[in-house]
């Protein structure tokens, strides 16, 4: 189960992964609450869980390839250059939670020759 401070955006192709938001407010409160006592097999999704969410996410497209070409490519809807933006805020916002070695080896990390 996503949420405000992990969402669903941040790993695109993986929606099917996820709680669908789009249900009834009542029927997606009632199972994020039972999400967060452990009462079913959802589970709420955490800071620690986006740096394996996100090797997820680039493993369909990119760290498949034999190398890495920074070039942008589309992960579903989205362009890697939005979605890479959006990761870093991220990133930039739970820092204190997540570590950039959590990361190491998911090609976030723009290397030059």
């Amino acid at each position: 189960v996503s949420s405000l401070d992990c969402p669903q955006s941040l790993f695109p192709g993986l929606e099917g992964e996820f709680l669908n938001e789009n249900i009834d407010a009542s029927v997606l409160g009632s199972l994020t609450a039972a999400a967060a006592k452990s009462e079913t097999r959802l589970r709420c999704l955490r800071p620690h869980d986006v740096p394996d969410l996100v090797r997820r996410v680039l493993s369909q497209e990119i760290c498949s390839r034999e190398t890495f070409v920074a070039t942008p490519i589309q992960l579903g809807d989205v362009s890697t250059d939005t979605w890479s933006a959006k990761l870093w805020q991220w990133i930039d916002k739970h820092h204190h939670i997540v570590s950039l070695s959590q990361f190491e080896g998911s090609y976030i990390l723009p290397v030059t020759p």
